[in-house]
């Protein structure tokens, strides 16, 4: 793994597909789940050392498995056994992150710590505008009931939506958009448009945006079309069936699509193509957003 920067994500996830932005706490590794944390917890002080503030543990949730500690699926034992380990390391930064917010309006602090650990920040994983709505009425009633340090969202759109808002007075400390990252030919793309209302709503809320990366799928810009001899398609010396439509990454790059012309959003001159996770990368409009809440900032060495 390369050497953490500065302003960088949780830099360990707990995971055993190795997917950022998803893990699980099934019943099987929660042994080696609560080993790995009391191992990081046992070199916290090499860490800090090291990097200049703690480690940052993010534990997602797993969709389709019983893998958020909030799912009705998770036995009391499992649960309980989750949220132990995660208070005991209390030298780590974790980021507890939940796709069930109204398990948290319906229950309360029945399913999570009365006493919230105050090394533990909420987090909750949402696809569309309604969820947004929820999940920050989910993080204010946790407020309310407990001293919740900090809480954020994970927006992962599964929605062809061409923007997105946060309800006003949201009491959020960070919002983080993640693109879909399922297999090739299922994973939906994300309109740039939407990436840019949700950072702009994050900068007129003042919430520290973080976006981390377009997905599999990425809005390209078409460029031309062009035929076989490298010509505009139409109106050149070649009127048959363009052979290639030159596109432009997110990253700048080109990409060339064999065929005819894609569907393209007349809106915005886009189309979404396969490129994989890597080369679709973390840039909007041309730059990283990598803001982080205060509580994760590098020069807190201790929580308040």
């Amino acid at each position: 793994m390369p050497e953490p920067t500065a302003s960088e994500a949780p830099e360990t996830f707990y995971d055993a597909a190795k997917a950022p932005w998803r893990g699980t706490l099934d019943l099987k590794p929660i042994k080696s789940f609560a080993a790995d944390l009391a191992r990081w917890q046992r070199g916290a002080e090499c860490w800090d050392a090291a990097h200049g503030r703690p480690r940052r543990v993010l534990v997602p949730p797993l969709t389709g498995d019983a893998g958020d500690p909030l799912d009705h699926r998770v036995s009391v034992e499992q649960r309980a056994g989750a949220l132990a380990a995660m208070a005991a390391a209390d030298r780590l930064r974790i980021l507890l992150c939940t796709d069930r917010p109204a398990v948290l309006l319906n229950r309360g602090t029945d399913w999570v710590w009365s006493d919230w650990p105050a090394h533990v920040g909420l987090m909750i994983r949402v696809r569309t505008e309604g969820g947004i709505a929820l999940a920050c009425d989910a993080i204010a009633a946790m407020r309310e009931a407990v001293a919740l340090p900090w809480a954020g969202l994970l927006v992962t759109p599964h929605t062809h939506a061409r923007a997105m808002a946060l309800p006003e007075g949201a009491a959020i400390d960070w919002l983080v958009l993640q693109g879909d990252i399922g297999p090739r030919g299922r994973a939906r793309g994300m309109a740039s448009a939407l990436a840019r209302s949700l950072r702009d709503a994050a900068a007129g809320a003042g919430v520290p945006f973080y976006f981390a990366g377009w997905g599999t799928v990425a809005p390209c810009r078409v460029v031309a079309t062009v035929d076989r001899y490298g010509q505009p398609a139409y109106g050149g010396r070649w009127s048959g069936r363009p052979d290639k439509t030159l596109l432009e990454a997110p990253d700048g790059t080109e990409v060339a699509i064999d065929g005819g012309r894609p569907p393209v959003s007349p809106l915005d001159n886009e189309v979404m193509v396969a490129l994989g996770r890597r080369r679709a990368g973390r840039l909007l409009d041309g730059r990283e957003h990598t803001a982080l809440p205060a509580a994760l900032s590098p020069s807190r060495r201790a929580v308040a």
